[in-house]
């Protein structure tokens, strides 16, 4: 941990944690500052310096969302680079990175049904290209997951027939069997031109 965060700044995060909308003045009362101003510019560093930052998130027991985690085993380092840098493209990855052990890359996504979560899972993020999978595991986060709340990413809907990830949806074999709806970046996933 930073040795520069005093006990004052370590309480303003996790105030701001539980609340990120609490006022400078409750701030500062409840990390035992004497002033807002104090409570404001320890939050206005900490920023600067780039090691907190408030912004919302979604309740995904509340939104009716299904989060799952995909845990993937590969077999060569450019297979790995390769699909981590595809899963960051999708708008239904919450998180995507590297792990040790017997699994070496960890997603966590999620889907409105489980039908799209189906494509996450199966690797239409990274499509055919010779990608080699040695073992997947996926687990679905139950209604008792903690926190109820994650960064969820809503993707800026646009015209293009390209998802985020550069797949076509109109093509895919988990759209036309009805089993995923298409990328939530996609005006209409049908589109051809």
């Amino acid at each position: 941990m930073d040795e520069e965060l005093d006990a004052a700044t370590i309480k303003l995060m996790c105030e701001l944690q539980r609340d990120g909308r609490k006022s400078f003045v409750e701030l500062a009362k409840s990390i035992g500052v004497s002033s807002h101003s104090t409570a404001k510019k320890k939050l206005t560093t900490l920023e600067e310096r780039g090691l907190f930052r408030i912004r919302g998130e979604t309740n995904a027991k509340k939104m009716d969302f299904t989060i799952i985690l995909l845990l993937l085993s590969t077999f060569s380092e450019e297979d790995h680079s390769y699909i981590i840098e595809s899963y960051k493209k999708c708008p239904r990855v919450i998180r995507v990175g590297s792990t040790i052990g017997e699994f070496d890359i960890f997603v966590i996504a999620y889907g409105a049904t489980k039908k799209p979560l189906e494509s996450i899972i199966h690797g239409q993020c990274f499509g055919d290209e010779g990608i080699r999978i040695r073992n997947r595991m996926v687990l679905m986060l139950g209604d008792d997951m903690r926190p109820e709340f994650f960064p969820i990413l809503f993707p800026v809907v646009t015209d293009s027939i390209k998802a985020p990830c550069d797949a076509t949806c109109y093509d895919c074999k988990y759209l036309l069997n009805q089993s995923c709806e298409g990328c939530p970046a996609l005006t209409d996933p049908y589109k051809t031109e």
